[in-house]
């Protein structure tokens, strides 16, 4: 039986909160996954993530036309993945092992919506709200009208023109749809999320060691992201237990989970060997 106690620790990069406010980062950056994927490609696990940004700048490895064009997507980039060099090590791991697409762009997606409020709380309330009701097509004329409310009960970091507003509407339905949340071209549909197990255990060890054990990670409402319930969430700590990947023992509202190990790196290597 694994028998390891979570880590806990603190990154405010990725502590979503309610109260803070909107920003148009979604502007300078969408999912940009092939860029993503370059990056994570060539990371080097030797040297300091600065010093792959630095080598990043001076190789041009993203093939951007401008310098201020590399700075802005670094910068959204660090928010997201860059954070913290396990995760990164982790990240870069998973691609240079060729996992799936169904499995990494799950967990781009995870993290790209953890560090930004708007992306989280438009998966998380609106496309959900949608998906209960049993609403599938989304337009974004309808993203747009939401996040005009929010700009009028004054949760963006400034007041955005309408121009401003209807980037920003498309710029998340197009991260989205890159990401696989939605489908389609001009008509967008919510998908059914598939989730692969291995993606979620992933996401599932990242919030384990934030400090959520047992009931906390069943219940933790990240998985709205996902559209994923407890009683979903349960089922996939099952699944993920009968694959070997972690161990889930319940029993009432007592709920035990273990990992293998804590380090999201060799975790990313038991989930490419499997």
């Amino acid at each position: 039986m694994f028998n390891i106690m979570p880590i806990k620790k603190k990154n405010e990069l990725l502590s979503h909160t309610s109260t803070t406010h909107y920003t148009s980062k979604i502007l300078k950056a969408t999912a940009q996954l092939d860029d993503t994927k370059t990056l994570l490609t060539f990371w080097d696990d030797d040297a300091s993530i600065e010093e792959n940004f630095s080598r990043t700048r001076e190789q041009n490895l993203l093939g951007k036309s401008s310098r201020s064009r590399v700075d802005d997507e670094l910068k959204i980039f660090t928010q997201r993945y860059f954070f913290d060099q396990d995760l990164a090590s982790a990240l870069s791991l998973l691609v240079k092992m060729n996992i799936s697409r169904e499995v990494l762009h799950p967990i781009l997606f995870y993290f790209s919506a953890k560090a930004d409020n708007l992306l989280y709380d438009t998966t998380t309330e609106i496309l959900q709200s949608y998906a209960m009701r049993g609403q599938k097509e989304v337009s974004t004329d309808e993203i747009r009208r939401e996040i005009q409310k929010f700009v009028e009960e004054g949760k963006t970091t400034s007041h955005w023109s309408e121009s401003t507003i209807t980037g920003v509407a498309q710029h998340l339905m197009t991260a989205l749809r890159d990401f696989g949340v939605l489908e389609g071209k001009a008509n967008k549909k919510i998908v059914p999320y598939y989730l692969p197990n291995k993606a979620f255990a992933f996401i599932a060890l990242y919030l384990y060691n934030e400090g959520n054990p047992g009931e906390k990670l069943v219940n933790h409402p990240d998985w709205k992201l996902f559209f994923l319930d407890s009683k979903l969430v349960e089922r996939f700590f099952l699944e993920c237990h009968q694959e070997g990947l972690l161990n889930y023992h319940g029993a009432g509202s007592v709920i035990r989970i273990d990992f293998p190990t804590l380090s999201l790196k060799e975790y990313a290597d038991v989930l490419t060997r499997k």
